[in-house]
C-alpha cells in the first residue's frame, strides 16, 4: 500500500534549509545513501544507492512524487536492472539545489545531474532538471536500452490523478500528468524529455512491475488519456547504440504548477523532528530495498 499525507501545507523556506542541512549531516546506513538538494519553496530526497530513487519531492511542504528512477538493459535478453546496481554512486554538489550522481561498471557509465529550481514561498511551482549522460566504457558498440520511471501523487494522495503522453511511437517527448477533473489541466506535472523512442502510462504498479521482472521490456506506447481518478505512473524508453568509447546525453525535465497557498513560519525547533520524519517514512515506504 501507497503511504497517504494530509493536504495542509505550512512550511517556510526556512523549513528547506533545515532540511537541507539535517541531510547534509545524517549519517546513512550503507543500503539508504540519501541526499537532499533544496532552492527555495522545494525540496527533493534522493537515495542514491536503491531503486526507491528520488522518493519525495515537496513542493511547499507537501510532497508531490513517491517515485522516480532510472533502469538500463544492455542487449535484447534478460530483465531491466535499475542503475544503482552499476555501482556504489560518486556523489558531488556544485552548489545548492544541486547535485550530482555517478554510476559504472566495466562497460556503461551512467552520470545523473540534478538541478532544483524552487518558485517563491507559498506559489505551489518548482522545476527539477535531469541531465543523464551515458557513457560506454567499452571497446565495441553497446546495444543500450535506457528508461525513466516517474509515480507523482500530485497534491499528496495517490488517486484522482490522470496521465497522458506528448508525442508518438519513436518520438515521445514527454506527459501531463493532472489532478482531478479529467478536463482540468490546472494541477499539474508536466514532463519534458529528449525524444524517446518507447512510452508508457498505466495506474500503478503495473509499470514498475514491467522494470523489475526478468524480461526484456518493450514500453506499451500508451494512447489517450490513463486515470478515471486512479493512481497512475508513466516511464520512457530510449533504444540507444553506443559506439565504442561513445556517449549520449539525455534530457529530463518535471514542471509542477500546484496551489498556491500561504504559508506561516515554523519554529526552529521543529526542524529537527520534521527531517527524522522523513527518514522514517523512506524506511516505511522502502523497508527491504538495497
Amino acid at each position: 500500500m501507497k503511504c497517504t499525507r494530509g493536504s495542509g501545507r505550512t512550511l517556510l523556506p526556512v523549513f528547506y534549509l533545515g532540511f537541507a542541512i539535517l541531510f547534509a549531516f545524517l549519517v546513512s546506513p550503507v543500503s539508504a545513501q540519501i541526499f537532499g538538494v533544496t532552492n527555495g519553496n522545494s525540496f527533493a530526497l534522493i537515495n542514491a544507492s536503491s531503486q526507491s530513487g528520488m522518493f519525495n519531492w515537496s513542493v511547499d511542504g507537501e510532497n508531490q512524487l513517491y517515485q522516480q528512477w532510472f533502469w538500463y538493459r544492455i542487449g535484447n535478453k534478460g530483465g531491466e536492472s535499475s542503475i544503482d546496481k552499476l555501482g556504489a554512486p560518486t556523489i558531488s554538489s556544485a552548489g545548492p539545489g544541486l547535485l550530482s550522481t555517478t554510476y559504472a561498471n566495466s562497460k556503461l557509465s551512467v552520470e545523473v545531474d540534478y538541478a532544483l529550481h524552487g518558485g517563491a514561498a507559498g506559489s505551489g511551482n518548482a522545476d527539477m532538471a535531469e541531465t543523464i549522460t551515458l557513457r560506454n566504457l567499452t571497446a565495441n558498440p553497446l546495444n543500450l536500452h535506457f528508461y525513466q520511471y516517474s509515480d507523482f501523487d500530485l497534491l499528496g494522495n495517490p488517486g484522482n490523478d490522470h496521465v497522458e503522453l506528448i508525442g508518438h511511437t519513436g518520438n515521445y517527448t514527454g506527459a501531463l500528468q493532472w489532478e482531478g477533473d479529467p478536463n482540468n489541466h490546472q494541477f499539474a506535472a508536466h514532463l519534458t524529455v529528449t525524444g524517446a523512442n518507447h512510452a508508457e502510462a498505466t495506474f500503478w504498479s503495473a509499470l514498475l512491475n514491467e522494470m523489475i521482472d526478468s524480461k526484456p521490456t518493450t514500453l506499451a506506447d500508451t494512447v489517450g488519456v490513463v486515470g478515471s481518478g486512479g493512481d497512475v505512473d508513466c516511464a520512457f524508453e530510449w533504444d540507444l547504440s553506443l559506439g565504442a568509447g561513445g556517449s549520449i546525453t539525455l534530457n529530463v525535465d518535471k514542471n509542477l504548477t500546484l496551489p498556491g497557498t500561504l504559508v506561516p513560519e515554523p519554529s526552529i525547533g521543529a526542524l529537527l523532528a520534521v527531517g527524522l520524519t522523513g527518514v522514517a517514512i523512506w524506511r516505511r515506504r522502502f523497508p527491504s530495498q538495497g
